[in-house]
Order: C-alpha cells, then structure tokens, then sequence
C-alpha cells in the first residue's frame, strides 16, 4: 500500500476558476456536476484533485485515460471498473491537503485524514462531548488522562477517529456503522504494541499505516487500512513524514493537472 499527497495552494491566485474549468474537462460529466454542486472554490479543488488522482495513477502505469471507469458501489465507495483488478484505492481531504491510498490489487483500502484543530466556535470540552459517542469507554479515559494538554487530546483523538473511518472506508460500509463496535487499544507513545478490536476480537488480516506531519505551522494527520487478504497477520505503525518516507508520494498539483487529459467522447 502506498500513499499520494497532494499539498493545495487553497485561495491562491494560481488555483483561479479558469484553472479549475479546465481541469473540470478532465473528469466524467457526473463528477463534473458533482464537483460544480459546491459553493465554495477549495471544496471544488479538493473534490476534483480527488478525481484526477485515481486517474493520474493508471495513466501513469500506461492505461489509456480514454478506458479508464470508475464507479461507485451501492455504499458510494469509488472503485476501478476497467481496467479490473489493477488496483484498489481510497480518497480523502481536509484543509490544504488531498491524500489517496491504493494498492496494486484488487485488496480493499481506506483512508482517512483530518487537520488537528478544533472545528470553527468549538471548545475542547464541548467537542469532545460531541465526538464522545464515536469512542469506547478506554479511548474516552485516554483521552481524559490529558485533557489538560488540548494539543495531545486532539490529535489522539483523531488517531482513533481516523482509524475507525479508515477501517470502515476500506470495507465500503456506509454511515451508520456503530464507532465504538471499533477500539484502538494502545497508540504510538504506549509501550506495547498497538491493537485494533471490533466487537471485542482483535482485528487479523490487515495493515494500518498512520502519517503525521506539519505544514505552514498546522500539524495533520492520516490513517491508510488495506486487507491483507488470507493473511492472519496485523500491523498498525504511525510514522512521522519526512523524505525517507518511501511509501509516501508527494504530488505537485500543478504536475497533476498537467498530466491529466480531458475526457473524449
């Protein structure tokens, strides 16, 4: 499983609404409506750079951008219908950032990422008392043992948060699925190794790959899940990005919208 980063230079003047009416000829007709349905001009970027990616990456590995198709499944999770079983990928984007996960097979993969602030008006405590019916009662004590320290209790928090969206994404289950049936025993400060339960049984057969990093001040951080397939062996890491992170691909945006083509036909 790898990564792709894509760092978005939001209300600059090089990201202008030409830029983006260009690019938008690069992507289905669907997507483009999906795209135009936003208000905003960074939630149009980070949706279409989201788009290209998946599309960048196959013709980067020689597929014809004109028989590429990407569809969606019934719970909405986007997916390579040709070529089949090349690979299996999974976006996600918050702030300046869009990052996507995929793997050289067919293997389910997810990915989640947040920014770690507090949300616009929010205090700790009272996002924290929002958030707090997505964690089980450990995760929840966790946290409580440094709520004096806002900076840790936020980016656990969101350790947890984006493990549990990365695991549920990559299964392609749909809103709704109970948070705390998922629990993250241990994270990269413990000790011992970290473990990942639903319902009470350890998770077998999968792979998870945590990321942090800073950027202009602001720190994020993201979780990547891929199936292992008939594996029964689990791996969980967090890692602090730098250039020897080699799983990790760091995509100019500007490169991408050049190597993207418009849609024919």
């Amino acid at each position: 499983m790898n990564i792709q980063l894509v760092y978005l230079p939001l209300r600059k003047s090089r990201l202008s609404e030409e830029l983006l009416l260009a690019a938008l000829k690069c992507v289905t007709s669907d997507s483009q409506a999906r795209i135009l349905r936003f208000r905003h001009s960074d939630d149009k970027w980070r949706c279409l750079i989201g788009r290209l990616l998946p599309r960048g990456l196959l013709t980067d590995h020689g597929v014809r951008p004109d028989s590429i198709v990407i569809k969606a499944s019934q719970s909405g999770k986007p997916f390579v219908a040709e070529p089949r079983g090349c690979f299996s990928f999974n976006v996600t984007h918050d702030s300046n950032f869009v990052a996507m996960a995929y793997s050289t097979s067919d293997l389910a993969v997810g990915i989640d990422m947040m920014k770690c602030e507090l949300p616009q008006d929010e205090t700790l405590e009272s996002y924290l008392n929002a958030m707090s019916g997505f964690l089980t009662a450990y995760e929840w004590a966790q946290i409580q043992k440094h709520i004096d320290d806002q900076v840790f209790a936020i980016e656990r928090l969101y350790e947890y948060w984006t493990t549990k969206e990365a695991y549920t994404k990559a299964l392609g289950i749909g809103l709704g699925f109970d948070f705390t049936r998922i629990e993250c025993l241990r994270q990269l400060d413990d000790s011992a190794m970290p473990t990942i339960t639903v319902d009470g049984a350890v998770i077998q057969g999968w792979e998870f790959r945590g990321l942090r990093w800073t950027k202009d001040g602001h720190r994020y951080l993201c979780m990547a899940a891929v199936s292992l397939g008939t594996s029964d062996e689990t791996r969980i890491s967090w890692t602090e990005l730098d250039e020897r992170t080699e799983w990790v691909q760091n995509i100019d945006v500007f490169s991408l919208l050049a190597r993207s083509h418009p849609m024919t036909g």
